[in-house]
């Protein structure tokens, strides 16, 4: 039953990648060490679970992770099933790893975050947020495509790394591909 399945997002390529069986999570683990995975650790923040997935799984052992890279960041979760009935030697079945944060890219929370004046700048946020939104003396790192829920949501989050991105949009207004397509928003929004 162990056949292994490993789900990585970003974290050690940027590609999303699946892989299934002894072959593609070997292909995966030389992946990881190239990307230079290390100090993986248990997070102590997330309990350690038993469960029964599925009826033919049997019983599992669910926890998750944290890991670095020298570029990144990243989270993850396993389950462990019993390799045999016996139950003493235990396999890990699923692992799916995922990006949380570049380094030097942090997102500014808590004690970080913005406070409104930094540094002796006395500029309104208004007017700063004009110029943001006109992209004066700002050059673009990313260019997101289209203005619809993935779009705003990924300029959105580059916005809290502090990342410049220029949003695009063939429609007059931002949504306006929700509003276009679906006949009930028509009447709401507009």
């Amino acid at each position: 039953m162990c056949l292994g399945f490993w789900k990585d997002h970003l974290s050690t390529s940027w590609e999303f990648h699946t892989v299934q069986g002894h072959q593609g999570l070997e292909q995966m683990a030389q992946k990881a060490k190239k990307a230079g995975l290390a100090k993986v650790q248990l997070d102590a923040s997330k309990p350690v679970t038993n469960r029964i997935p599925a009826p033919a799984i049997g019983e599992s052992i669910m926890a998750s992770i944290l890991f670095e890279t020298p570029v990144v960041r990243g989270k993850g979760v396993f389950t462990l099933t019993s390799a045999d009935d016996t139950g003493i030697e235990w396999k890990c079945f699923t692992l799916y790893t995922v990006l949380y944060e570049l380094k030097g890219h942090e997102e500014r929370k808590g004690a970080t975050r913005p406070r409104g004046y930094e540094d002796g700048d006395r500029t309104p946020w208004s007017e700063k947020r004009r110029n943001a939104e006109e992209m004066q003396g700002i050059e673009p790192y990313v260019m997101v495509i289209g203005a619809g829920h993935a779009g705003c949501a990924i300029a959105a989050r580059l916005g809290m790394l502090d990342i410049p991105t220029l949003v695009i949009e063939r429609n007059p207004r931002v949504g306006d591909s929700w509003r276009k397509r679906y006949p009930s928003y028509i009447s709401l929004l507009s």
